[in-house]
């Protein structure tokens, strides 16, 4: 393939995933922007990939805990 574009072969190596779908969404989390080609592979390209490699991105943010609310409310008077 050409040196401008991550070949599949290479694209599976970087994201330990052979179906398309999931390798966007590990491209997504990564924010690498990509393409879908007409057969539902995905046109990656090198310096895109090179630069999210180098680059320091902070993990996901999660999802604040939610309150126990099962048990007992001592905060409230009776």
């Amino acid at each position: 393939m050409s040196d401008l574009v991550l070949a599949d072969e290479e694209l599976r190596t970087v994201t330990h995933l052979k179906q398309p779908a999931a390798q966007a969404r590990f491209l997504d989390r990564m924010r690498v922007p990509y393409r879908r080609r007409a057969d539902g592979t995905l046109l990656v390209g090198r310096s895109a990939m090179e630069r999210a490699m180098l680059a320091d991105i902070p993990p996901p943010a999660r999802a604040p805990a939610k309150a126990d609310t099962s048990g007992m409310n001592w905060s409230i008077p009776a």
